[in-house]
C-alpha cells in the first residue's frame, strides 16, 4: 500500500516491449493498493486456521504429540505431577493423578505456554507481545488479533530486511523500477519519503 493524500494524483506510465511505446494509465486515486499477497489476512478458511479436526491418534502417531505438558495430559484430562511424569523415577509409583475438567487442562495448558513463551521473550520493546497473542488465542475465540507494537515489529522487519530473495520491500522496488516510468512530482517524493507514511522511496525511478 501506497499512502499519499487523496488529493494528490500521479500518472503512471507504463513500460512495453519497446522503449518508445508507452500506455498512459488514468490518474491513480490514493490510497491505492497496487499489491497483495496470495493468502488473505484472516483467512478462517486456510488450512493453518482450523482446530478440532485431528484425532487423539493422528495427534500421536503422525505429529508425536504424546508427551505434551508437564502439568496436565489432555488425552487422559488428568493433572501431571512428579510422580507420573514419564521421566520421573518415580514413574507409575501412585498411579493417575487428579482428574480434571476439560475447561480446567485447558486453563493449565495456557499458563503453561505463557510461562514457556517467557523463555523467548525475555528483553526488547516486544517481549509482552507473545503472551497477549496467547491469551487472545484463549479467550477471544477465533477474533483477529491487533496491536500497535505488533504493527511496529512488522513494519521494523519489512524495513530491514535486506535480503535479495525474500524482501517483499527489494522486490517490489525492482518491479517498479523495471516495469514503470514515472513523473515524480516533489510534493510526492517528499511524502513517500517521510517517517509519517508507510510507502517505498521513489527517489531511484527513472524521471
Amino acid at each position: 500500500m501506497i499512502y499519499t493524500p487523496a488529493s494528490l494524483r500521479v500518472l503512471f506510465p507504463v513500460k512495453t516491449s519497446t522503449d518508445e511505446e508507452c500506455i498512459t494509465m488514468a490518474a491513480l486515486q490514493f490510497p491505492c493498493t497496487i499489491f497483495t499477497t496470495q493468502n488473505r489476512m484472516d483467512d478462517y478458511s486456510a488450512k493453518d486456521m482450523r482446530c478440532g479436526d485431528l484425532s487423539e491418534s493422528q495427534l500421536k502417531s503422525q505429529y508425536r504429540l504424546v508427551d505434551v505438558s508437564t502439568r496436565a495430559n489432555p488425552y487422559t484430562l488428568t493433572k501431571i505431577t512428579p510422580f507420573n511424569q514419564p521421566q520421573s523415577m518415580f514413574y507409575g509409583s501412585r498411579g493417575e493423578g487428579e482428574k480434571i475438567t476439560r475447561q480446567q487442562c485447558t486453563a493449565i495448558l495456557f499458563d503453561e505456554f505463557r510461562d514457556l513463551s517467557r523463555l523467548f521473550s525475555i528483553y526488547g520493546p516486544y517481549k509482552h507481545l507473545i503472551e497477549k497473542m496467547i491469551t487472545h488465542m484463549q479467550y477471544d475465540n477465533g477474533k483477529p488479533f491487533t496491536s500497535m507494537h505488533l504493527d511496529s515489529a512488522l513494519k521494523e522487519q519489512i524495513l530491514r530486511d535486506n535480503s535479495t530473495e525474500n524482501s517483499t520491500r527489494l522486490r517490489l522496488e525492482k518491479a517498479f523500477n523495471t516495469f514503470i516510468d514515472c513523473v515524480v512530482p516533489p510534493v510526492f517524493s517528499t511524502i513517500a519519503n517521510s517517517d509519517s507514511a508507510s510507502s517505498i522511496a521513489f527517489s531511484n525511478y527513472r524521471k
